[in-house]
């Protein structure tokens, strides 16, 4: 957490030093290095956030009967996704739950590329509830599937924090279930599982 927050710290601290210090800083100059500080405060602001929404995600403590079939069918309108769903109850909390359905489909778009299609499953396994998010991207490499859930861990540091996915497994270990990922070129599928609401 202390290497993350100080790279924006410290690119913080050298603009102040240089508005500081240069009274005569033509306009463009000015204008420019604000803008970076503005986008290392956001950085920051959005780094706050996230360590915030895994705290919670970690207690999970608000517990309702959650219809993942309906919570993916919201997400798949927002994101243009495609959807296959049959009804399937979990218990419980329906903002983490939600947050971690937009948070996959969201990166399968983000990160598979103009025309990129995704689809998302719901469905039962086992006696499990299952939910598939399938994109046809350029895939996720071997190393980088190894550390896709570790926090802070981002292929883009201009876009990410590195929590998104850290902070869908753990809500997923919250609500007694696991997150995966398997991935090749053309095919990337992350999986959710978690316990039935009976």
């Amino acid at each position: 957490v202390s290497h993350e927050f100080r790279t924006p710290l410290s690119t913080l601290k050298g603009t102040l030093e240089l508005l500081e210090d240069d009274a005569d800083m033509v306009p463009e100059q000015r204008e420019r290095l604000l803008r970076n500080a503005a986008a290392e405060v956001g950085r920051l602001d959005e780094l706050v956030g996230g360590l915030l929404a895994l705290a919670r995600a970690d207690e999970a403590k608000e517990r309702s009967n959650v219809d993942l079939a309906i919570l993916a069918a919201g997400v798949c309108e927002r994101h243009g996704a495609t959807l296959d769903a049959s009804p399937a109850h979990v218990a419980g909390d329906r903002r983490q739950l939600e947050s971690t359905l937009d948070n996959l489909v969201a990166n399968a778009f983000k990160h598979g590329g103009h025309g990129v299609a995704v689809t998302v499953r719901v469905c039962f396994e086992e006696g499990r509830v299952v939910v598939t998010v399938h994109d046809d991207g350029p895939g996720v490499t071997k190393s980088n599937q190894a550390r896709i859930f570790d926090r802070f861990f981002t292929t883009n540091r201009t876009t990410g924090t590195g929590l998104g996915l850290a902070l869908a497994a753990t809500v997923a270990r919250a609500h007694g279930g696991a997150l995966t990922v398997q991935s090749t070129p053309g095919d990337t599928c992350f999986r959710l599982e978690l316990p039935v609401a009976w």
